[in-house]
């Protein structure tokens, strides 16, 4: 099984009001290349992370898919809190 390491980030500047309106589900459409932007196909384990900034945030979720699909380079994940100690606002 080979592994990836995917990236989401959540921007929460926008206020209480729209922190409250986050889906406890959120659906993630992707596409896997390798190097030379050939699409891959097969079983990928793929780490998914939400930060709260672009770049030097911080880690506020991760999760690790281990038997992801892909073909033709499409892949889709479904991004649940299934951690009731982990409040993501």
């Amino acid at each position: 099984m080979r592994r990836m390491l995917l990236g989401i980030l959540i921007v929460t500047g926008f206020g209480g009001a729209y922190a409250a309106s986050i889906p406890p589900i959120i659906h993630v459409q992707g596409r896997l290349t390798d190097g030379n932007g050939v699409n891959r196909n097969g079983g990928y384990s793929l780490d998914a992370s939400i930060f709260d900034a672009a770049s030097g945030g911080n880690l506020l979720w991760k999760k690790n898919f281990l038997a992801v699909n892909v073909s033709n380079g499409n892949f889709r994940l479904e991004l649940e809190n299934d951690d009731s100690s982990v409040n993501i606002q």
